[in-house]
């Protein structure tokens, strides 16, 4: 069964006790972009969040986070069955241990399917796990690919991510893809947009071109929700979205949701990020080819080369998203466990208290930072659910 709009609206600003630290209790807090390590790369943590990373369970109850949506991310490798094979056995293996997580600790967490498992499940104390892709092209070959992961208990999808697929296109391709080589939306993910609407799978439109974001809109009979985008007129950067998406977003009833992720949130960050980025090929190939060392020692440089945005910068986006789009389509994400994410104060899911403290600062009231945090993404959720059951 279903929530109502008016039930969503009411549970996320409910009494739902905050697990830990210094959340309002009527507040629903939701994180709604978050990765985990690789677990074939990482097999000491076997890709968890209960390994001491940004996202472990203790830094999530501390924080007072209630549910959070983790990403069954693989990144595109390359267009040939060994580049499918690779991205199909990491997508696997994160799928796995996502769902280990909630096995391990059922005292802790929980897989959660609908908004009213979302609220039940954070009620009761435990943080509540919903299950997402970004980038589709590990399950591009299967047949009925959008039935079989909404029955493995995905509920967003996220087409692509860096580097262009049978999908769509990105907004970051390689140098080796065609630019807008599928205008937007391929034939095969018209045809998963349709099949998203009919199983009741939220479209998640954070890394696609300005065509393929618009036509995704357009083509969905639900709502869409952009989980982790920054705002393209604080900066100019590419994975940024204009005030015409943002806009087309809102007008179709759906939310974006503003990333901590300082190379969207000040320029500096973004034009560092770049040239390390170039430097070790990533910009032309994508991660292929890194080693796991490599890439680590990426990371390690990304960190250090690039500063850190603030709270007080981070919410500039959000005031800016809230100002162009209005209060009931906006959302807050970290993308945590993503190599280069953090603020400066806002370092890991533990210190998630500092951001609802700084909305209270800046004006915002007790029914805005609930929608902020829960709400707008639960009518997402519902009315996506609510359209697939008709």
């Amino acid at each position: 069964m279903q929530l109502s709009l008016i039930c969503v609206a009411a549970i996320a600003a409910s009494a739902v006790p905050a697990v830990a630290g210094s959340q309002p209790s009527k507040i629903l807090v939701l994180d709604a972009h978050a990765d985990v390590p690789d677990p074939l790369e990482h097999p000491d943590r076997k890709g968890t969040i209960d390994a001491g990373t940004e996202v472990d369970i203790d830094k999530l109850r501390a924080g007072g986070v209630g549910a959070i949506f983790l990403s069954i991310h693989a990144p595109r490798n390359a267009p040939t069955p060994e580049g499918h094979r690779i991205e199909r056995n990491t997508a696997d293996a994160k799928l796995k241990a996502i769902r280990e997580i909630a096995s391990r600790h059922p005292d802790k967490a929980a897989i959660a399917l609908t908004p009213t498992d979302i609220t039940k499940i954070a009620a009761s104390g435990r943080v509540a796990i919903v299950l997402t892709v970004l980038n589709g092209s590990p399950y591009a070959q299967d047949k009925d690919a959008v039935r079989s992961l909404a029955n493995l208990g995905v509920r967003v999808i996220g087409f692509v991510h860096a580097g262009n697929n049978e999908l769509a296109d990105s907004s970051r391709p390689f140098a080796r893809d065609i630019p807008g080589a599928n205008h937007g939306i391929s034939a095969l993910g018209r045809q998963w947009i349709k099949d998203a609407n009919r199983y009741g799978v939220v479209l998640d439109v954070s890394q696609l071109t300005t065509q393929g974001l618009l036509q995704t809109v357009q083509l969905s009979k639900a709502p869409v929700l952009a989980t982790h985008s920054g705002v393209r007129s604080v900066v100019d950067n590419i994975r940024n979205l204009t005030n015409e998406e943002l806009q087309a977003v809102a007008g179709r009833g759906g939310a974006v949701c503003i990333v901590a992720f300082s190379n969207y949130l000040i320029a500096s960050s973004a034009e560092k990020l770049q040239e390390v980025l170039d430097r070790y090929g990533v910009l032309k190939n994508g991660y292929e080819g890194l080693t796991v060392a490599k890439r680590e020692a990426l990371y390690a440089e990304l960190n250090r080369v690039a500063p850190k945005a603030t709270i007080d910068q981070y919410l500039d986006s959000v005031d800016r998203a809230v100002k162009t789009i209005g209060i009931d389509h906006v959302c807050l994400s970290t993308d945590f466990n993503h190599g280069v994410t953090g603020l400066i104060g806002w370092e890991d899911e533990s210190k998630t208290g500092n951001i609802t403290a700084a909305l209270q600062r800046r004006g915002y009231t007790h029914g805005d930072i609930a929608k902020l945090w829960s709400g707008n993404v639960l009518r997402v959720l519902s009315e996506t659910q609510a359209d697939a059951a008709r």
